[in-house]
């Protein structure tokens, strides 16, 4: 589950992997991704808060954003 937060440039997203998935598996699986896409995010940083465990990724623009948002 992903949330876009309305923000201007830079694009943020918090990326919430599905329950019972390892953290380091998923983090494995985006830094692939990110690398394969040549992406490198301006922040990625774990959150945690009554929706449960993520990540804050924020991407230099949209485009980036909606890339990453299509693929996971």
């Amino acid at each position: 589950m992903m949330t876009t937060l309305d923000e201007p440039l830079p694009a943020s997203i918090i990326f919430r992997p599905p329950p019972g998935t390892p953290l380091g598996t998923i983090m494995n699986e985006v830094r692939i991704w990110l690398d394969a896409q040549k992406i490198e995010p301006l922040d990625f940083c774990p959150v945690t808060d009554n929706a449960g465990t993520g990540f804050l990724i924020r991407f230099r623009d949209h485009f980036e954003a909606n890339r990453f948002r299509q693929s996971f």
